[in-house]
C-alpha cells in the first residue's frame, strides 16, 4: 500500500487520535481494536506490541462501559462493542466478560424501549436493531429478540399496510423512524431508514429459519422482507440508462448526475442496493438480484471520478462506495486498480477527521485492505 515509511506514520496519527476516553466504533476503544487488529495482521504491528496495545485498550474500554452513558448504536453505543466480539472466533476470559456484559446492557435496553411509541428508536445506526443483531444467536436471550423482532415485523406490517392502501408513509421520517409520526415522505436508506429495516430483518431469518422457537414469527420475517422489497421495486426512477431510489429528503449530486440522489453507503444506492440485492438473493430471485446488480453497476459507471472523490468517507462518500462495489458486488474497474492502491493515503490526508464513519480511520481501514476486502471484517458494522 504505497510508501511503508509513510504508511507507518499515518497509522501513528490515527492511532494517536482516536479518542481512549469513548468505547465507540466510530471514534473510540472498539475503532482502535479493530485498526489494530488488521495492522498486526499486515506485519505492521509486532505481536509483543499488539497485545500490549490491545490490552491498555481492552481496560480502557471496559473502564468506559463501566463509567459512561450507555447507548444502543452500533457507531457510537454498545452493539458496536458487542458485534466487534461477536466475530471473533475466539475471546480471552477478559474479552468475554466484557462480551457477556454488552449482551446483558442491549437486552436492558430492549426491554426498557421496545413498548415506546413515539421515540425514533427504530433504525440501524443509532436504535434498537443493532442490539437486536448482537442478541442473535444467543439462547439466553431468545426473548429479548423475540419481542423486539415481533414488534419490528408488527410495525413493517403496518407500514406496508398503510403505504399500499393510502400511498401514506406515517412510519419513517427524516430522522430516523418514527412510529406515530405523520409524514408524506420515507427513508429508504440503511443507515435511518428502511433498508436499516431489511437488514435486521434478513439477518435474522437466516439465522433462525431453522430454529422452531421462533416458528411463530419467522414465515411472518419472509412475508415483510418480499412486502418491502416489492416497495422498493415499486418506487424506482428511471433514467435512460438505470433507474434510482429517491428518497426525497436528501438529493446530492443531483445537479451532476441527472437526477441521481445520493449514491452512498449511508442513505444512497450502493447502501439500498445491496440490502434488495441480498434480499432477493433470500428469498431465491435470483433474476430480480441480477437485475439490481447491474443496475448499480451501470449507475457506478456514469459516475465521474472527480465526482467520486468529492467526498472520501465510508459513510458519505468514495471509501463506502468502493469497498461495496468490490467486496459485495464483486466489481472492479480502472479506478479500483490504478486509482485505490497508491493515492489511498493521499486521499485519505485531506479528510481532516478521524473518526470510522466520517473520516481517517475507516477510510484508512479499507485502504490497507484493499487488495483483498473480503477479508475486511466490517460487513456486521454496515449492516451487510
Amino acid at each position: 500500500m504505497g510508501n511503508t515509511e509513510e504508511t507507518r506514520e499515518k497509522i501513528k496519527l490515527i492511532l494517536n487520535n482516536i479518542h481512549d476516553n469513548d468505547y465507540s466504533l466510530n471514534n473510540g476503544n472498539v475503532g482502535k481494536l479493530l485498526l489494530l487488529d488488521i495492522i498486526h495482521e499486515q506485519k505492521y504491528l509486532s505481536t509483543i506490541d499488539y497485545m500490549d496495545q490491545r490490552e491498555k485498550v481492552l481496560k480502557y474500554l471496559w473502564h468506559n462501559l463501566k463509567n459512561n452513558p450507555i447507548y444502543p448504536g452500533i457507531f457510537d453505543g454498545i452493539s458496536g462493542v458487542g458485534l466487534y466480539f461477536k466475530q471473533r472466533t475466539e475471546l480471552t476470559e477478559y474479552e468475554d466478560m466484557i462480551y457477556q456484559y454488552t449482551l446483558n446492557k442491549c437486552s436492558q435496553i430492549i426491554e426498557k424501549n421496545n413498548h415506546l411509541e413515539t421515540f425514533v428508536y427504530y433504525e440501524l445506526y443509532g436504535g434498537l436493531i443493532g442490539c437486536g443483531k448482537v442478541l442473535l444467536g444467543e439462547k439466553k436471550y431468545a426473548n429479548d429478540l423475540l419481542a423486539l423482532t415481533e414488534k419490528l415485523v408488527l410495525e413493517t406490517e403496518k407500514f406496508v399496510d398503510k403505504i399500499m392502501h393510502d400511498r401514506v408513509a406515517y412510519f419513517f421520517i427524516e430522522n430516523g423512524i418514527g412510529i406515530n409520526a405523520t409524514s408524506i415522505t420515507y427513508n429508504l436508506g440503511l443507515s435511518h431508514g428502511l433498508a436499516g429495516l431489511l437488514s435486521f430483518l434478513i439477518d435474522f431469518y437466516e439465522e433462525n429459519k431453522e430454529n422452531r422457537y421462533f416458528d411463530s414469527i419467522i414465515e411472518r420475517i419472509k412475508k415483510a422482507i418480499d412486502s418491502l422489497l416489492l416497495i422498493y421495486m415499486s418506487s424506482r426512477k428511471y433514467t435512460d440508462d438505470y433507474w434510482y431510489w429517491n428518497d426525497e429528503i436528501t438529493l446530492i449530486w443531483k445537479h451532476k448526475i441527472k437526477e441521481v440522489s445520493t449514491f452512498t453507503w449511508c442513505r444512497g444506492m450502493v447502501g439500498i442496493s445491496t440490502l434488495v440485492y441480498k434480499g432477493f438473493k433470500l428469498l431465491g430471485k435470483e433474476e430480480n438480484a441480477q437485475n439490481v446488480r447491474e443496475n448499480i453497476i451501470q449507475l457506478f459507471n456514469s459516475v465521474k471520478k472527480d465526482v467520486l472523490f468529492e467526498n472520501n468517507s465510508i459513510c458519505h462518500g468514495s471509501f463506502g462506495i468502493i469497498y461495496t462495489m468490490m467486496n459485495k458486488f464483486n466489481y472492479y474497474n480502472e479506478i479500483f486498480t490504478k486509482e485505490l492502491a497508491n493515492m489511498m493515503i493521499d486521499v485519505i490526508s485531506s479528510i481532516e477527521d478521524y473518526s470510522f464513519l466520517q473520516g481517517e480511520l475507516g477510510s484508512f481501514i479499507i485502504a490497507l485492505q484493499a487488495e483483498n476486502l473480503k477479508k475486511l471484517k466490517i460487513d456486521t458494522f454496515l449492516g451487510y
